[in-house]
């Protein structure tokens, strides 16, 4: 079976990865599965965005670059990690994430590529892409850092877990 790698940033993404298989329906109920459903319709308007945005810039040039490619990918990321993962409580740990974002699309690119990063890519043996707090030695920075962020970033770490393993 062949194996599929995430190739790395920089690199032509769009013969890696399908640009033409858009999010499934909302596979959750708007009264039983509110938080889901509200998360999961954040990345469907997300991934609609991007793909206006996507559409305009092919308008204007004939060259398709990564970041075109990435922005269709980190909203489907996202979407996807709802739908794929493994417990309600990941799937719950996964929405809360998407709503903190309120429909930013920066704020949720970012948070795609922090899964991208430490979800996807953790099993890459250069680590160097990890947050400080997710490896097993830190920096004297890393321990000068206010609570609030190493709390914020000991968090992503559980919710990591959470999506990770059933």
């Amino acid at each position: 079976m062949p194996t599929t790698t995430i190739p790395p940033f920089g690199s032509p993404l769009s013969h890696k990865f399908p640009q033409s298989i858009p999010l499934p329906p909302k596979p959750y109920d708007a009264v039983i599965d509110t938080a889901f459903h509200d998360a999961y319709a954040s990345c469907v308007h997300h991934e609609a965005y991007a793909h206006s945005v996507q559409h305009e810039a092919n308008a204007t040039s004939n060259v398709t670059s990564n970041d075109d490619a990435l922005r269709l990918i980190w909203p489907r990321l996202l979407g996807f990690l709802i739908l794929e993962a493994p417990t309600d409580v990941g799937r719950n740990a996964m929405a809360g994430e998407i709503l903190e974002c309120q429909g930013d699309p920066e704020k949720m690119d970012a948070l795609a590529r922090f899964y991208m990063d430490h979800l996807i890519r953790s099993d890459q043996p250069d680590r160097q892409h990890l947050h400080p707090l997710m490896t097993r030695t830190r920096s004297k920075n890393t321990a000068a850092q206010p609570p609030s962020s190493r709390v914020r970033s000991s968090l992503n770490h559980e919710i990591i877990k959470l999506l990770r393993d059933p």
